[in-house]
């Protein structure tokens, strides 16, 4: 089956195709052997709007689609796997997440700094007795004071 891309999916994937060939890939191999990114490679992607590729713009993303989101991973990917997995853990599994999981205080305190660059997200996930089916963790978060003990 042939699938075309509508002409925004089209420039998202000739930009993010330059920016990945031209800036990330001369670095590529550097980046596998230090297991290190360059502190400017984050603070560029939020400028290239796709850190909050599916948040809305409210909330400083870009609010394209789940399609758009793929067009990155792949891009990404396709020239540095280990940049393209943390941009995955970042966009998806952190700011998606608390997009769709977290109070309208969460999504305006964290997102937009997320979504720009100033921030890198995580997942916490893997435990041993669950691996990483995160319907099985076991881990609880006490509030201690003005902090919270795992």
């Amino acid at each position: 089956m042939e699938f075309e891309l509508g002409e925004q999916h089209t420039m998202l994937a000739n930009m993010m195709r330059n920016f990945m060939t031209n800036e990330i890939e001369p670095i590529a191999s550097e980046i596998d052997r230090t297991d290190k990114f360059p502190d400017w490679i984050w603070q560029k992607l939020g400028e290239l709007g796709v850190l909050g590729i599916i948040i809305p713009e409210e909330y400083g993303g870009s609010g394209f689609d789940h399609l758009a989101a793929a067009i990155c991973q792949v891009e990404i990917s396709r020239i540095c796997p280990a940049l393209g997995i943390s941009w995955l853990a970042h966009a998806d599994l952190c700011a998606s997440n608390l997009y769709r999981n977290g109070t309208e205080d969460q999504r305006t305190r964290y997102l937009p700094p997320l979504c720009k660059g100033q921030h890198i997200g995580a997942l916490a996930l893997t435990e041993p007795n669950a691996g990483s089916d995160a319907v099985s963790i076991e881990t609880l978060a006490r509030r201690v004071g003005d902090f919270y003990s795992l």
